[in-house]
């Protein structure tokens, strides 16, 4: 949310010569917003050298973003399974330690 505050913030900065089409606040937030996101509508940019610096910049902080969250979310469906691997892997070792048990004691059995 910062990023895009502060975004928007600087957009209005640099866009100030007379053919920008980003002239407001609502006009520079909803560019940040969808420049961040990449989505990229093209009703609002930047005409400005710097105003296009500072949106290359969103747009790689966005698609960093973005990525990252993607990550966090895969490895938390992939740590879910690994747990469950875990659990499934210490009841089958206790299973196996039992049937020896079991198969011992009655190996024992019998040669008496």
């Amino acid at each position: 949310m910062l990023l895009v505050v502060f975004a928007s913030i600087g957009i209005l900065q640099f866009e100030t010569v007379p053919e920008a089409n980003i002239k407001s606040a609502d006009d520079a937030l909803w560019w940040a917003i969808v420049t961040i996101t990449t989505v990229g509508y093209g009703d609002r940019y930047p005409v400005t050298s710097e105003g296009r610096l500072l949106a290359a910049g969103l747009m790689v902080f966005g698609v960093a973003l973005f990525g990252t969250f993607s990550g966090f979310v895969a490895s938390w469906f992939v740590r879910g399974k690994s747990d469950q691997d875990d659990i499934e892997l210490t009841l089958l070792r206790q299973d196996i330690s039992d049937l020896r048990r079991e198969l011992a004691r009655r190996v024992d059995s019998e040669r008496l």
